[in-house]
């Protein structure tokens, strides 16, 4: 079987996954290097760098969610992506699992770029932001479907709820390792601005979109998808020049 097969190309999440290695190894090309990506390179492939975007490249938002500074960078957030986007694009199907992904690694690019004035790289804004997704999704489906009786414990609702409890596994893992790494002092260049960004943005989204297609399922309706995508990137036009008035 080979690499591309393995991928699962015929899916979305396959696809994103073949983008983040393709485009790391054009990095290690410009960087001369496989294993020391040159800043220089990620600039030119277009990273978050908040003087840049001062001049007007707001395309950097989104480019830098397909960015990654390390091998090791790459193989997490792309282990993460393949594990959640298949239960995710699953659920929604691929069209809006492809526009939620995009839209939360926007929201993580901004908030990123708000609270953290460096270089910006890597899909794990995007990939926060399908847990929130998830999360909110499954507490939807949960409560507004006909349980005889209602969740009396902490267990029984994780059990009924996986994706939910797996997430909050993670992102406990995810902030003792900050606390960890605060007390020794290492120097990292994890964003967590970036992380919290997407995470709040996907569960933001998805609010709004049950709000709007009154239906924990989704109506097929994808005029309303379209119109919800239009005043999402409007309110974050407004936001990126109301960042940038120092």
């Amino acid at each position: 079987m080979s690499i591309f097969s393995r991928l699962e190309l015929r899916t979305v999440t396959g696809v994103l996954i073949l983008v983040n290695i393709l485009i790391f190894l054009g990095l290690c090309f410009f960087s001369q290097s496989l294993f020391t990506i040159d800043t220089r390179a990620l600039v030119l492939f277009g990273a978050k760098e908040p003087f840049l975007l001062l001049q007007g490249q707001y395309w950097r938002l989104v480019t830098s969610m397909f960015l990654h500074a390390g091998w090791i960078h790459l193989a997490f957030n792309n282990l993460a992506l393949k594990a959640i986007g298949r239960y995710m694009e699953s659920f929604l199907g691929k069209k809006r699992f492809l526009l939620f992904y995009l839209i939360s690694g926007l929201g993580s690019s901004l908030c990123s770029n708000y609270f953290q004035v460096s270089l910006g790289v890597g899909a794990s804004g995007a990939i926060f932001g399908m847990v929130g997704v998830g999360v909110v999704l499954e507490n939807a489906l949960l409560y507004r479907s006909k349980f005889p009786h209602p969740v009396r414990s902490l267990s029984q609702y994780f059990r009924i709820c996986p994706f939910t409890f797996l997430s909050v596994i993670n992102l406990a893992i995810a902030v003792a390792f900050n606390i960890f790494v605060d007390l020794l002092d290492f120097h990292t260049y994890m964003d967590n601005a970036a992380h919290l960004g997407g995470l709040g943005t996907g569960i933001l989204l998805t609010l709004i979109h049950l709000h709007v297609t009154r239906n924990p399922l989704f109506k097929k309706s994808w005029a309303r998808a379209s119109i919800l995508t239009l005043f999402l990137v409007g309110i974050n036009g407004v936001f990126i020049r109301s960042l940038f008035v120092y």
